[in-house]
């Protein structure tokens, strides 16, 4: 028995009333070869506003993508504050997806671990609520070595990374302010695109920061049993920030319920020999 998976499986349709419903999903992501968070579409969250000089009163606003947006009075071990485009994988072996099958449905598709790294696909880091921290801060003579200062910190590890994140928030909005000060005191036309040059680039960084590493961590319960709707470990999950594209000779596997196996060879005669009923 494999302890991982060869292929990331993404099932679909969790909220929906009807298995009916979920097969009609499964079938528009696949002759539409895109899998993408329904909760984005048509959406765009500002991340910043400035007024530059020379342009419209209402001035410049910069989104990203993936698009990344704070739920503001969350927290981010509270596995909300961070929220952007992604699609979730997880990596179970087909043996083994009982009870991730019961938790999220039986329709889905797979695709191989290489094809999602290409586009971009990372595992979490799994982080136990309640998990400590133990930090030790030195300060010597830089030629003899000799100790000035220590202190020593221990505590909660979430709470801990909840206030690296407020200080990487606070750094960026003490960047923001600078470079929109800035730009009222720009005497050029050089100048002014340096300020946006800078502007961009931080905006860029940020949005990276929080999609590709805050927005990879999730904060998890290590005393709930396997299958509890939130013991979140037991997934493995992979991410993909943004949209997954893919052929259908890109899926490894088509994961329908038994009612459906029928209707799916006649619906994909060329996913015929991937159909899995579960």
């Amino acid at each position: 028995m494999a302890y991982v998976s060869n292929d990331l499986t993404h099932f679909i349709g969790r909220s929906l009333a009807s298995d009916h419903l979920r097969y009609e999903l499964l079938c528009k992501i696949i002759r539409d070869g895109v899998l993408l968070d329904p909760s984005q579409v048509a959406r765009r969250d500002p991340i910043f506003r400035v007024v530059i000089p020379g342009n419209p009163a209402d001035g410049v606003e910069y989104s990203s993508y993936p698009n990344v947006r704070h739920d503001l009075g969350s927290k981010l071990s509270d596995n909300a504050l961070v929220q952007f485009e992604i699609v979730c994988f997880c990596d179970i072996p087909l043996e083994e997806l009982a009870i991730h099958c019961s938790k999220y449905g039986r329709f889905g598709l797979a695709f191989s671990k290489p094809f999602l790294v290409a586009q971009g696909a990372s595992p979490v880091m799994y982080i136990p609520k309640p998990g400590s921290f133990e930090i030790t801060l030195r300060e010597h003579h830089s030629t003899s070595g000799e100790l000035h200062y220590e202190e020593h910190k221990s505590g909660d590890r979430a709470a801990l990374i909840d206030e690296v994140f407020g200080f990487h928030n606070q750094l960026s909005y003490i960047r923001y302010s600078a470079l929109e000060r800035a730009f009222p005191l720009a005497s050029s036309v050089d100048e002014v695109n340096d300020i946006v040059k800078n502007l961009r680039t931080t905006l860029f960084y940020q949005t990276a920061i929080e999609a590709f590493i805050f927005g990879h961590l999730k904060f998890f319960d290590p005393a709930l049993p396997p299958d509890h709707i939130d013991n979140y470990y037991m997934e493995r999950e992979w991410r993909v920030a943004g949209t997954v594209k893919f052929q259908a000779t890109n899926v490894q596997r088509m994961f329908v319920s038994p009612a459906f196996a029928d209707q799916a060879r006649r619906d994909f005669p060329e996913l015929v020999t991937r159909i899995t009923t579960l």
